[in-house]
C-alpha cells in the first residue's frame, strides 16, 4: 500500500515537469531576470571549493550559471525528460563539474550533513508535501548550512491576466489535471522554512507578476 502511494505521488509530480520539459527554456524566458537574481544570490554563498546540491534543477538554467564558480554540483530532478535535456546541454557546453541525475526530493540519496548549500528554485508550490522536502534538505545540510529557495506565490495580489491564469490552474487542480499545487503568500513560505529548522536570513521579491519570492535560510 505504501509503495502504491509513493508511486502515485512520484508519477503525479513527474508529469507536471515531463509535460513542460521540451518547452521549459522557452517558456521561462520572461522570468530571465528572476533567474539571474537567483544566481547572483547563490554566488554570494559559494566559492571554488564548494560542493553544492540543486534540488529540482530542471534543464539546468541556474545550474550552468553557477557551475563555473564552484567545485562540483549535484543536480537532481524527478523528471527524466528534464535531466535528459540538461545532460544534452552539458555535453554541448563541455561542463564537467555537474552530476545531473534523476532523484526524488523526498528521499535524497546523500548522507547527513553532506552539503554547505542547497538550492531549491521554483518547485515548492508543486510538491505534494513541501514540508517533507524541507525536512530532507535540513538533514543533508551541514550545521549553519544555507538553503536558498525561490517560489511562485500565487496567493499574492497580481495583474488581472495573471489572476485569471491562477483561476484556471485552480480549476485544473479541482479537476485533477494538476494534482498538487499550493497557493502561497510570502509569509506562508517564511513559516514553512522557519517551521522546519531554519532561521531566515534574507528575503527578496524577484518577480512581481506572478510574485516570485526568495527565502534564504540558515540551518539551526
Amino acid at each position: 500500500m505504501e509503495e502504491t502511494v509513493l508511486n502515485n505521488r512520484v508519477n503525479n509530480e513527474r508529469k507536471i515537469w515531463d509535460r513542460s520539459a521540451k518547452y521549459y527554456d522557452r517558456n521561462t524566458k520572461r522570468f530571465e531576470k528572476a533567474y539571474q537574481l537567483s544566481v547572483e544570490k547563490t554566488l554570494e554563498f559559494v566559492n571554488n571549493e564548494s560542493k553544492i546540491l540543486e534540488v529540482g534543477c530542471g534543464t539546468g538554467i541556474i545550474t550552468f550559471e553557477v557551475a563555473g564558480f564552484v567545485k562540483e554540483i549535484e543536480a537532481i530532478d524527478l523528471s527524466e525528460k528534464m535531466i535528459q535535456i540538461a545532460k544534452e546541454k552539458q555535453k554541448q557546453k563541455g561542463v564537467n563539474n555537474i552530476n545531473f541525475q534523476v532523484g526524488d526530493a523526498y528521499d535524497l540519496e546523500y548522507p547527513d550533513k553532506a552539503f554547505n548549500v542547497v538550492l531549491l528554485f521554483n518547485t515548492l508550490h508543486v510538491f505534494k508535501s513541501p514540508e517533507n522536502v524541507i525536512k530532507e534538505i535540513h538533514r543533508i545540510l551541514k550545521q549553519k548550512g544555507i538553503l536558498i529557495t525561490a517560489t511562485d506565490c500565487y496567493a499574492e495580489k497580481t495583474s488581472f491576466k495573471t489572476s485569471l491564469m491562477h483561476m484556471l490552474e485552480k480549476l485544473a487542480k479541482s479537476l485533477g489535471i494538476i494534482k498538487y499545487l499550493s497557493f502561497y503568500k510570502k509569509e506562508d513560505l517564511e513559516v514553512l522554512i522557519e517551521g522546519n529548522g531554519f532561521q531566515i536570513k534574507e528575503t527578496k521579491t524577484l518577480f512581481h507578476d506572478p510574485v516570485n519570492y526568495l527565502v534564504l535560510g540558515e540551518k539551526l
